[in-house]
């Protein structure tokens, strides 16, 4: 995934590929959405066990930046 991420991110650079890139940020960003409550850890850290304070807020700031990777790649903002 990160892989991908990269080469969209790099994509976003290009005149010729920017909204493919767009359109892959976004799907990716979809499904980090829906990947982070499958995830157990994940979910033990939303619930409050965790034993580190730490995850829940990162997590919870993760997925957020997430769900906006996702909305800006559905709209294509700044594409132009």
């Amino acid at each position: 995934m990160l892989i991908l991420q990269g080469v969209a991110t790099a994509g976003l650079l290009s005149r010729r590929r920017r909204r493919a890139a767009a359109k892959t940020l976004g799907v990716l960003g979809a499904v980090m959405c829906g990947g982070y409550p499958v995830e157990k850890s994940i979910r033990q850290a939303w619930q409050g066990n965790s034993p580190g304070r730490s995850i829940m807020p990162l997590t919870a700031a993760a997925t957020g930046r997430a769900a906006v990777v996702a909305e800006l790649g559905r709209c294509g903002v700044g594409l132009g």
